[in-house]
């Protein structure tokens, strides 16, 4: 038994009386099955100990009767709400227990005999569903020390109208989940839950408020599905009684293997004599934990087990299109089985399309293995964890991503009690509410939200690495902002700035949002330039070149996690270098004699010229030209006269160059050929020297002497290239034009001068 604190109970102050008969800590609930283990917290679906002769049937209404006569089948009821077309019936040809006719068939040889039946959709036995005590040798990890520890200082808080033990508003598994941010942004308020399971306290003072009507569908009355309809008087008369406070002098009790009460010593020894139900409470204490986290939510109570435990699939199926047709938006089912229902998966199929959210219990086999209806693609498995940071999932709890959706603590749940009490949960029956609480709010907030929207946002939870409890533990905060935010993000250009852009440059944005920016994504005429930045600074490398040159236009998209999303736009010019530039030299011309000279080039380019250099022999001939025109004045004193080569090589700011072709020019620095003579004809002659070092040889081949009349003069001229020309000269004026043929000759009238001697 765990420690005694009775002593130190004893001592405390009498105070505000809380209105509840006792405290009772149900360490477990468990289900029980012939093929498997047994685990703490769940109900299981089985076949009962003797085969039920009950069948559940599918099948049209039309042909019922004809499907009914042809198989011995006796129609006992349909469904309560047409058209979900099931019908419970019962075969009489069926043996149960061996005892019966050599003819008779086992109830599964009855379920082929008429599944093979064309006009039925689907056949199953109406299993039996059991809560039994908690077998010996199970490792449930259910100590409760915490809960008495929590004793130590008990006190009264106001919650949800009423006055509640301040331990069941601030126990370790309310901040584990992030309860108390979400407060402020739902609380469930319009929305119904419907709980099936073994009903509700409904005097209960923390739950009276929130419940609507239900159904009892153990004794098939429509009304509170009360806890209380099949227990016996004696358990109602010791746990109902006048309300003894929490501050009272109260002792532990070990009521059971699996049940500890904090008890007033009248209680105690009441109790000895009684043995409770083994599921007792079960559903009240499920309620308690919707109501914790989603106060103003309505709870539906739906008896479909028996305090002791049993339940047939019929009445889990009534019991879900119940809640349907009722308005239940989200229904709690605390119970798994590793056998498949066809029922049970119609019926909540029918329920996602109409809106509603399916949570269910993971089970407690402490096994990696697939239960119904939680493994459902359309139903939120939850597995159990501790209340620690970092959460770690409860050695009874099932595990597997394809089962578990989520988890949720289910290590000594404080919860609510038949009698107004309080009860210590352990199991993930107890993880699951919390789940189903969590759903309730996300209805709240929108009201349109699907199933599929639901497990995405509910999925926003704390990771468990390697847990096999799917996207961890819950964090309904996370979930609710996501849910509750409506504002877009604010997105803002940074780089580059609107004008022209080439080659490869950052694109960058700033965003801010009112939660916070789940993303960036940065496009180029509706086309992402990389995959979306998660985290500031939103910036991508643009490789220009892999657009047309031209107008582009840059988006920039901020998305928060609820998905709103807002986006900048900008508009660039891309202007990139493709081409080299084309230049050439347009002065002097080829074979030009320069001895001072313009030297210019035109230079054109696909975006921009950004200098031409003028070279001669391939060496800078002055600075670089930025700007057209591109030219320079050549004084070609400082080179040696003959041939030389002009050549431009222009440039553009991509770094590509052009070299122009070469232009071949003479340079002929004062180059004037003579004689040295002194006859009577010209003995000086000056020649053009056309880019060469070595002036030409000239002399006069008509001898001096008295000459009358016309004369013709002529001259010998060489070269070690060649003799551009002979310019005859006539006391030193020229004797008509330059002769540039060879056979240098000219005519000369002597007539035009008077009688002397000349040269």
């Amino acid at each position: 038994m765990p420690r005694d604190t009775s002593s130190a109970l004893a001592t405390r102050r009498r105070s505000t009386r809380l209105a509840t008969a006792l405290f009772v800590f149900v360490l477990a609930w468990s289900a029980q099955r012939v093929e498997i283990a047994h685990a703490q917290g769940l109900i299981t679906l089985a076949p009962a100990p003797q085969p039920s002769t009950e069948f559940l049937l599918h099948a049209s209404p039309d042909s019922i009767q004809n499907v009914a006569a042809r198989h011995g089948l006796t129609i006992i009821r349909a469904l309560d709400v047409p058209p979900y077309d099931v019908f419970l019936v019962t075969a009489a040809n069926v043996s149960t227990n061996g005892t019966g006719r050599a003819d008779d068939l086992t109830p599964e040889q009855k379920v082929t005999e008429i599944s093979a039946d064309a006009e039925v959709v689907d056949v199953e036995l109406n299993a039996v569903a059991t809560a039994p005590e908690v077998p010996s040798g199970l490792r449930l990890d259910q100590s409760p020390v915490s809960i008495l520890d929590a004793l130590t200082a008990p006190a009264l808080v106001s919650f949800a109208g009423a006055e509640v033990w301040n331990q069941y508003v601030a126990q370790a598994a309310v901040n584990a989940i992030h309860l108390p941010d979400s407060r402020s942004l739902a609380t469930g308020a319009g929305v119904i839950v419907a709980i099936i399971d073994t009903g509700v306290d409904p005097h209960h003072p923390l739950l009276q408020a929130s419940l609507v009507p239900g159904y009892d569908f153990i004794t098939d009355v429509q009304g509170p599905g009360s806890e209380w309809s099949d227990v016996g008087s004696g358990v109602a008369a010791v746990l109902d009684q006048s309300p003894v406070s929490i501050l009272d002098s109260v002792s532990p009790v070990a009521l059971n293997p699996s049940t500890l009460a904090i008890l007033d010593q009248p209680r105690v020894a009441a109790l000895t004599t009684l043995q409770l139900p083994a599921a007792f409470g079960h559903g009240t204490m499920v309620a308690g934990i919707v109501h914790l986290v989603a106060p103003s939510a309505r709870i539906m109570p739906l008896k479909a087990f028996s305090a002791i435990g049993t339940s047939r699939v019929f009445d889990i199926v009534r019991a879900i299109y119940y809640a349907v047709d009722h308005g239940a938006r989200v229904i709690n089912m605390s119970f798994s089985t590793t056998t498949w229902s066809p029922e049970i998966t119609h019926a909540i199929n029918t329920a996602t399309d109409r809106g509603v959210i399916c949570v269910a219990s993971a089970g407690n086999l402490g096994q990696e293995l697939l239960v119904y209806p939680g493994a459902q693609r359309n139903v939120l498995g939850i597995g159990s964890t501790n209340a620690a940071t970092p959460p770690a999932r409860s050695i009874f709890s099932n595990y597997g991503d394809s089962l578990v959706s989520l988890a949720a603590p289910g290590e000594g749940i404080i919860t609510t009690y038949p009698g107004g009490g309080y009860a210590g949960a352990w199991g993930t029956s107890f993880s699951a509410p919390m789940v189903a609480g969590a759903a309730a709010l996300l209805v709240q907030i929108d009201p349109t939200i699907t199933y599929s929207e639901a497990a995405s946002l509910l999925g926003r939870a704390d990771a468990m690495a390697r847990s096999g409890l799917g996207k961890g533990r819950l964090n309904l905060s996370g979930a609710l902002k996501l849910a509750a935010d409506s504002t877009a993000p604010t997105v803002t250009f940074l780089a580059p700035a609107s004008g022209a852009v080439s080659q490869t440059i950052s694109v960058s944005a700033s965003a801010t949002d009112n939660l916070a920016v789940a993303g960036v994504t940065l496009l180029v005429d509706d086309q992402p330039i990389g995959g979306e930045v998660t985290a500031a600074p939103y910036v991508v490398s643009w490789d220009t070149t892999a657009v047309a040159n031209g107008s582009h236009v840059l988006t920039a998209v901020a998305r928060d996690a609820a998905g709103n999303k807002s986006t900048a736009t900008r508009g660039v010019t891309v202007s990139n270098d493709i081409t080299a530039p084309t230049v050439a030299i347009t002065s002097p011309s080829p074979g030009t004699v320069v001895n001072a000279v313009t030297v210019s080039a035109s230079a054109s380019d696909d975006t921009q010229v950004v200098g031409v250099q003028l070279k001669l022999d391939g060496v800078a001939l002055g600075a670089e030209d930025t700007e057209a025109p591109y030219e320079l004045t050549w004084n070609t004193a400082s080179a040696t006269n003959g041939a030389h080569v002009l050549t431009a090589t222009a440039r553009d700011a991509a770094g590509h160059s052009t070299t122009s072709a070469g232009v071949t020019v003479v340079v002929a620095n004062n180059a004037i050929a003579r004689d040295a003579g002194h006859a009577a004809t010209a003995e000086v002659i000056t020649v053009a020297v056309s880019n060469h070092i070595v002036a030409p040889t000239v002399a006069l081949t008509t001898e001096g002497g008295t000459a009358t009349g016309s004369v013709a003069i002529t001259a010998a001229a060489s070269d070690d290239i060649g003799v551009v020309g002979v310019q005859f000269l006539l006391d030193g004026e020229a004797l008509g034009a330059e002769v540039t043929t060879r056979g240098y000759d000219v005519a000369w009238d002597t007539t035009t001068v008077t009688t002397a001697s000349t040269s």
